[in-house]
C-alpha cells in the first residue's frame, strides 16, 4: 500500500503524512495537482487521499487520472475533527479493516 495525500494546507498535509507513517502507512503528501500528477503516473501509488479544501475541477482532475492508473481515491472529510484524530479514527480503520 502506497498512499498520497492532496491537500491545500501544507501543515495539514504534513500531519497527514506523519499520523499515517506512525501508522505504518506509506505516504507521500503534496499540495498542487501536478506533483500529485506525477505521482499518480509512477504507478507507486495505491490509494489517494483527495482532502476537503481541494476545488471541485482539482477534484475532477484527479479523481480521473487515479481511475485510469487503478489508484482508489478516498474524499476526505474530516467533519471538524483535527487531522490526526480522523486519521487515527476514520481512514487508518478504512485502509486496514482495523
Amino acid at each position: 500500500m502506497k498512499l498520497l495525500v492532496i491537500g491545500r494546507n501544507p501543515e495539514v498535509v504534513t500531519a497527514a503524512v506523519i499520523r499515517l507513517t506512525e501508522h505504518d502507512i506509506p505516504t507521500d503528501g503534496v499540495t498542487l495537482d501536478t506533483d500529485a500528477l506525477t505521482h499518480l503516473a509512477t504507478g507507486t501509488v495505491t490509494h489517494l487521499v483527495i482532502g476537503g479544501g481541494v476545488a471541485a475541477d482539482s477534484r475532477k482532475l484527479l479523481h480521473d487520472t487515479a481511475v485510469t492508473h487503478d489508484v482508489a481515491v478516498i474524499d476526505a472529510e474530516r467533519g471538524g475533527r483535527a487531522v490526526q484524530d480522523y486519521i487515527t479514527e476514520v481512514l487508518v480503520p478504512q485502509l486496514t479493516g482495523k
